[in-house]
């Protein structure tokens, strides 16, 4: 359950496929100056989902402390994960914020669809993604949001 927890912003970014909203993207929360600085996550829904039936997490949400995500002025995303009681690096690419949405390249590579921001201030992120695709014959969907608060500037 771990590699899902962390992998879950990550996951939802890459799978390049359509990411809904409840709200319409010309309304951006906030700014690209608001998202600048260190966020860690306070609480988490995920799941996943195959022909309809969660496989994977829960409708639930939970607490969850161990996620870390630096946003630079310079539009670096530098990820941390805390184990055994120590945060490590786990995982650098680059961010740009626009429509409402945080979008991800890693080695070049950028990633089609993009996070929703449902809400950012001063002191507060959430995160929410959404996902539905094929794979393998079976029906997947995945989903995640992600509650944060602002660490430092």
């Amino acid at each position: 359950m771990k590699i899902f927890k962390f992998g879950s912003l990550i996951a939802l970014l890459i799978t390049g496929l359509s990411f809904t909203a409840c709200s319409d993207d010309d309304n951006e929360s906030g700014s690209t100056s608001k998202l600048v600085g260190l966020w860690e996550s306070e609480k988490i829904i995920e799941w996943y989902k195959e022909d309809g039936v969660i496989v994977e997490g829960s409708l639930d949400e939970e607490d969850d402390t161990d996620l870390r995500y630096e946003f630079g002025e310079d539009g670096v995303l530098t990820m941390y994960e805390r184990y055994n009681g120590t945060w490590h690096e786990d995982g650098v690419g680059r961010y740009k914020y626009s429509g409402g949405k945080i979008y991800m390249s890693e080695d070049g590579e950028e990633w089609d669809g993009g996070v929703s921001v449902k809400r950012l201030d001063d002191n507060v992120l959430i995160l929410e993604g959404h996902a539905k695709y094929r794979e393998d014959g079976v029906n997947c969907e995945d989903y995640m949001k992600l509650t944060c608060r602002r660490i430092s500037e």
